[in-house]
């Protein structure tokens, strides 16, 4: 079954208090609810909505989300992409139009490179010689052929995500 990515934002505003409905909240130590259970709770899922920490924020202090594209970035890379982005359909683009640019211009690079081949543009991908700015926090392609940085981490204080210093996000296991 197809679910929009509206249909996931849904979801997730039910689940929170759900949880905390049978005991279960973010909130981290001594910040819990009197008898409930405090855990570090995490979404992984590429549709992060910054509306959460609006919306249902009292549910989901303390809670982990993995962000690998946010709009709101103050990144130069992320901002000239999301402000040509806006100019061209009028919205903030979100991470499948982050990724697909940040694929477009590493491909764009390796032909300009005159890269030919199938093999030629994997060894050119991986090869770290792309210096592409990336709108999304891939960052380009590493060596086991998969993103060149993890998705950053931020976590839930009061209604602002908070980015979680990469030495934390590492060292901690949500």
């Amino acid at each position: 079954m197809l679910y929009s990515y509206r249909t996931r934002q849904d979801a997730r505003a039910r689940i929170a208090p759900t949880l905390a409905a049978v005991g279960l909240w973010a909130l981290s130590g001594n910040a819990c609810r009197p008898g409930a259970k405090s855990d570090t709770l995490t979404d992984p899922h590429a549709g992060f909505d910054v509306s959460l920490g609006t919306t249902i924020s009292r549910y989901l202090q303390g809670a982990v989300f993995s962000v690998p594209f946010d709009a709101n970035l103050s990144h130069p890379d992320t901002q000239k992409f999301v402000a040509m982005y806006r100019d061209q359909f009028g919205e903030a683009p979100d991470i499948f139009a982050a990724y697909a640019y940040d694929a477009y211009r590493l491909l764009a690079l390796a032909i300009k490179e005159g890269v030919s081949s199938r093999d030629a543009m994997l060894a050119f991908l991986v090869s770290g010689h792309a210096s592409v700015g990336t709108a999304s926090a891939a960052g380009g392609v590493g060596a086991n052929r998969g993103p060149l940085r993890e998705t950053q981490l931020v976590e839930l204080s009061g209604s602002t995500f908070v980015l979680i210093p990469e030495s934390r996000g590492r060292d901690a296991s949500p």
